[in-house]
């Protein structure tokens, strides 16, 4: 069996995820073991075609029925914020119910309700962000956002995420979408992941960590 699926709700979660497994040193990012994964096929990124989060939400367990005889573990990852929603906790409670019921166990798999967007994970504090704008620094895009009321003074991310990224983008003279996410994610530095407080990363790290943890001499090291 394959080790893991991610089971994701959009195609930018597709792409930027690829992007940062197709990295040399993953595993040493999420200070996990590494493990066989394969980011240019679907057969571990998983995404229904012209489906959405509110699907994942309520459908999760039929998509990754075919899953449970070919890998031994599942992610699912969405957005908090769809319309409706009932928010992440209501949302991670359900998935995990639908698929006990539909014959997983609990143990092989893990839900990420991404608080309140994939957009989110974008804003760690690194030149590597800047740099997929077309910025060069990122306290200095950070104080432009700020000045134009997209970003409050001491928060660690933009209020305004949507509109913070597709400024961003405008501001160093690049596109905005799936290119930025990929171009964070292949980039960004393990000082700026350490530094991430949405709680659906921290859940995806420590479950990585979990299921798949360094071996005795990495941490002698």
């Amino acid at each position: 069996m394959r080790p893991l699926v991610f089971h994701l709700a959009d195609n930018t979660m597709v792409e930027g995820l690829k992007a940062f497994f197709r990295r040399d040193n993953w595993q040493s990012a999420l200070d996990c073991a590494r493990f066989a994964l394969d980011p240019d096929s679907e057969q571990d990124f998983f995404k229904v075609p012209g489906e959405n989060d509110q699907s994942v939400w309520k459908s999760a367990h039929e998509h990754l029925a075919p899953f449970r005889e070919t890998h031994e573990r599942a992610l699912v990852l969405l957005d908090e914020s769809f319309d409706p929603s009932p928010g992440a906790a209501q949302i991670h409670a359900d998935i995990c119910r639908s698929l006990t019921q539909a014959g997983w166990d609990r143990a092989r798999f893990e839900v990420i309700v991404i608080q309140p967007m994939l957009e989110s994970w974008l804003w760690m504090d690194s030149d590597h962000v800047a740099k997929a704008f077309g910025c060069q620094d990122y306290a200095n895009l950070r104080d432009r956002l700020i000045a134009e009321g997209l970003w409050q003074a001491g928060s660690p991310k933009p209020s305004e995420l949507k509109a913070a990224r597709d400024r961003a983008a405008r501001l160093g003279g690049s596109k905005s979408g799936r290119a930025v996410f990929r171009n964070v994610f292949s980039a960004v530095s393990r000082r700026a992941i350490d530094r991430c407080e949405e709680p659906g990363f921290k859940l995806l790290r420590q479950t990585l960590q979990h299921w798949f943890p360094k071996p005795k001499e990495a941490w002698e090291q």
